[in-house]
């Protein structure tokens, strides 16, 4: 059982519009009609919300049946990277165009560092351009922002021994957090729980950014605090830990969604 949200704008698996119209803008609000939740559980934190993270790697594809594992590793990934989460409708875009074409979950990676707008959010959450960064440094905040704790010395030497062997230092945080285990894939389970509910929430990256021609002016400030509601959602030794902060997590933010006014950005 799945919801799909359905738009104005009909869109290609690629993304491309299929009214006959030219896109005006560099990156598509509208696509969310490709955005696949499984409602029946949309409230809840457990061992499916790791589906696609844990149990892939940098070279993992995805076929199309396998929608829950695309979505959740395109959102994870991009939590990785930025500390934020990813707007619904590049969420959509991202699963079905990357993922769901064939192409890998570093593929995800390299559509990252590709797009200026992603590559600030990177370098702002980093402190600089991953490729110019020591693997220490990479290491740390990759740890801090999926895990909530520092790497043992152990763990860092891994990482040190897997760039020197040929990983691309630009991939390690996509890498760490397929690399989650023990007490770590509570916060990563909540963490990718979060991202379905809010995405879900917004429905199309419309309501988050506006659209002129439906309306909506937008709300980043809104968007801004569900990030930091998230970030610090903290660290979890159990599934209840993590249920109980995913639940104080969505009453927060349905208090901040709720909270803004209709006319600015069409919440009802």
């Amino acid at each position: 059982m799945a919801a799909r949200l359905w738009v104005t704008m009909p869109l290609s698996a690629k993304g491309i519009p299929q009214t006959g119209i030219p896109l005006t803008m560099i990156f598509s609000i509208n696509n969310t009609q490709q955005l696949v939740i499984p409602v029946f559980e949309i409230d809840t934190v457990n061992f499916d919300n790791l589906t696609g993270i844990v149990n892939s790697d940098l070279n993992s594809t995805f076929d199309s049946e396998q929608v829950r594992e695309r979505y959740q590793l395109t959102a994870a990934t991009y939590f990785a990277y930025t500390g934020k989460l990813l707007w619904p409708s590049e969420l959509a875009d991202q699963a079905a165009a990357i993922l769901g074409t064939g192409s890998s979950a570093q593929d995800l990676v390299s559509n990252l560092l590709k797009n200026d707008i992603d590559v600030k959010e990177i370098d702002a959450l980093y402190g600089a351009p991953l490729k110019d960064l020591d693997v220490e440094i990479i290491v740390d905040t990759a740890y801090q922002t999926l895990f909530d704790r520092d790497p043992t010395a152990e763990e860092l030497d891994r990482w040190v021994c897997e760039v020197n062997s040929g990983t691309d230092r630009t991939l390690l945080p996509q890498a760490i957090l397929q690399s989650a285990s023990g007490d770590d894939r509570f916060r990563v389970a909540a963490l990718s729980a979060a991202s379905q509910w809010t995405a879900l929430q917004w429905g199309t990256t419309a309501e988050v950014v506006g659209s002129f021609g439906q309306g909506l002016a937008g709300d980043l400030d809104t968007s801004n605090v569900l990030d930091g509601l998230v970030g610090a959602l903290g660290r979890f030794d159990s599934w209840c830990e993590a249920q109980d902060a995913f639940d104080a997590y969505s009453s927060e933010a349905l208090y901040a969604l709720i909270g803004t006014p209709v006319s600015k950005s069409g919440f009802f």
